[in-house]
């Protein structure tokens, strides 16, 4: 009698659904959730990208934002424009994130042969 349960159990088919779910689920969510992390790393990236490049023009062509009376003046105006670029984009930069290295005018000259 009990050789008979037991073939009686392993013919059942009530819960192959749920022990399939309960196998697929785990790596079909990780796909999922890798998916949208690695597209939020791909966003970050490029919103740093941008700040860096708005930034650096900032300084370069001394735009109001980081200029005071037509000449680079301050790097607390340009940490602050900096910031303000980021958070336009969604990501908080604190002020010790942000490292300026403006570069003289004479180096930044470059030589060519003649």
């Amino acid at each position: 009698m009990r050789f008979g349960a037991l073939q009686i159990l392993g013919q059942a088919q009530g819960g192959t659904s749920a022990i399939e779910f309960a196998l697929v689920a785990p790596a079909f969510l990780a796909l999922l959730f890798g998916t949208v992390e690695f597209g939020r790393l791909l966003w970050t990236e490029q919103a740093l990208q941008e700040t860096a490049i708005a930034g650096a023009r900032c300084m370069a062509i001394l735009q109001s934002g980081c200029t005071a009376g037509g000449r680079y003046y301050s790097s607390s105006n340009t940490t602050s424009y900096v910031q303000q670029v980021a958070s336009q984009w969604g990501v908080t930069l604190q002020s010790g994130d942000i490292q300026l290295t403006p570069t003289p005018p004479a180096a930044a000259q470059l030589a060519f042969p003649r």
